[in-house]
């Protein structure tokens, strides 16, 4: 409600700043006195504000580069999916997608400032699903629900609206006095917002306690972030450099999958992990840095494990098909550069020897 009331507020100073451009050429007509300068900024203001503050606001539109799945094409996955969201007395997603990087999301398509749902949807990371247990999954997932129970998700296309809004106005003005005002105030916007949503991230990690436990809640936070860089440095070394020399891999997922379990990595990851560990969260983050997360967790109330230590990719039926089918939907976006031919892995050596780096200098 107060970045809501932050936007409000944005809407007011467009107001201001509008009836403060008319004023001024209002009062050079009334005086007689014309400024050649005023009169060209003014309407050029007035006209900055005035389309920052139609800007359209955020509306879902599919998730391109993603795979949808279905209780149909994937009956073990949503039936946890559903489990979960019955035991937490959440509505389960109408649309759930499985997407390339080591995330996972929940939002909502609204209307009214949050008070109409038109639909709800979750996205979840391959890579971040191929190595979790499946008790790590379930903490995730019942994070992701907290956001729904606690009604973060509703107002979450209002707080994109005021920062896209407010960041149209400030590229639309290029620069200048007024510009300046409207930085500020988008500081303050975001810092507020952000506040907040360190906030969520914590309510919801007491959420994916009651369902998952606390150690595997712990477990996942100590290696959200040091997974996140190496599958950064993974697409950055080995898919997209195969892009530049034309290639695509046929099943990215599979070579990361390979990296993360290889024995000569186990020093970086290990030490990617405590780099993470070591960050704290700033001002201006959205989620609390991972050793605050893991405090806070174990601060609440000892929950045990459920003890299903199964590999989180079991609940996943035909999981090659997936993988090749999102591999190529992942370039198909994000590559603009022409076709691309699949190549595998035993094969793409060859293509790019000479620009691959250490894998732990990747990951520092």
């Amino acid at each position: 409600m107060l970045s809501v009331a932050l936007l409000l507020g944005f809407y007011l100073l467009g107001v201001l700043v509008l009836a403060a451009s008319v004023g001024a050429i209002w009062l050079m007509l009334a005086a007689g006195y014309i400024n050649v300068g005023v009169v060209l900024a003014a309407p050029a203001v007035a006209f900055a504000v005035l389309r920052g503050m139609l800007t359209a606001g955020h509306k879902f539109k599919g998730l391109p580069g993603s795979v949808q799945v279905t209780p149909q094409t994937q009956p073990e996955l949503f039936g946890e999916i559903t489990d979960i969201a019955d035991r937490m007395g959440a509505d389960a997603p109408d649309e759930v997608y499985l997407v390339h990087d080591v995330n996972a999301f929940v939002l909502e398509d609204t209307r009214l400032l949050g008070l109409v749902t038109r639909k709800r949807v979750m996205g979840i990371g391959l890579p971040l699903i191929d190595s979790l247990s499946v008790d790590e999954l379930r903490g995730v997932i019942a994070h992701e629900f907290g956001h729904y129970a606690g009604g973060d998700t509703r107002l979450a296309p209002v707080v994109y609206r005021g920062r896209t809004s407010i960041l149209q106005t400030i590229r639309s003005l290029g620069g200048g006095f007024v510009a300046s005002i409207y930085v500020q105030y988008f500081k303050v916007f975001l810092r507020t917002s952000m506040a907040v949503s360190r906030r969520q991230e914590l309510a919801a990690d007491a959420w994916a306690v009651t369902v998952a436990g606390t150690g595997p809640t712990v477990a996942t936070n100590q290696r959200l972030g040091a997974l996140g860089a190496a599958n950064d440095a993974f697409l950055d070394q080995y898919v997209h450099s195969l892009w530049i020399e034309g290639r695509r891999p046929v099943n990215q997922f599979s070579g990361f999958r390979r990296m993360v379990g290889h024995a000569d990595n186990a020093d970086a990851f290990r030490d990617a992990a405590e780099a993470v560990l070591r960050r704290t969260a700033d001002a201006y983050d959205s989620h609390p840095s991972s050793s605050e997360r893991i405090a806070f967790v174990r601060e609440l109330p000892h929950v045990a494990d459920p003890g299903d230590d199964r590999p989180a990719r079991a609940l996943l039926h035909d999981l090659e098909s997936l993988e090749v089918e999102l591999t190529a939907a992942y370039a198909s976006v994000t590559w603009l550069g022409g076709a691309l031919t699949p190549v595998g892995w035993d094969d793409a050596g060859s293509v790019y020897a000479e620009r691959l780096l250490p894998i732990s200098d990747a990951l520092m």
